[in-house]
């Protein structure tokens, strides 16, 4: 493979991981504070996609787990406020730079950090 695609292959896998650890430490977090519904809904609609590959209405996932769409919006909230701080961290522990922890930072999640 050209040295792009190669490139591009590990870069992938990078992200893959950085996601992958911090879906991790929320999984822990969610836990250890008991807030397991937060990271199942975070999961049903942010990670793993239904069967035709779209996302579940915030409505559908109320209907389903019986809670009011509000809570399933700010339980979602809060997940996905959680998962970003994962990610800086593992960002944290996977740059050797200021600089290269802001660049990794802007480049996954579109913030200054």
């Amino acid at each position: 493979p050209a040295d792009a695609e190669l490139d591009d292959f590990f870069r992938r896998e990078w992200v893959r991981s950085v996601f992958e650890q911090a879906v991790e430490r929320l999984r822990r977090e969610c836990q250890v504070e008991r807030r397991e519904p937060h990271f199942a809904l975070f999961m049903r609609y942010d990670v793993e996609p239904m069967d035709d590959g779209t996302r579940p209405t915030y409505a559908r996932l109320a209907r389903d787990v019986g809670l009011p769409e509000t809570q399933v919006t700010n339980f979602l909230a809060l997940a996905r406020r959680r998962f970003r701080h994962h990610v800086l961290e593992v960002l944290v522990d996977l740059t050797s730079s200021d600089d290269e922890y802001a660049e990794a930072a802007r480049d996954l999640l579109g913030v200054d950090a």
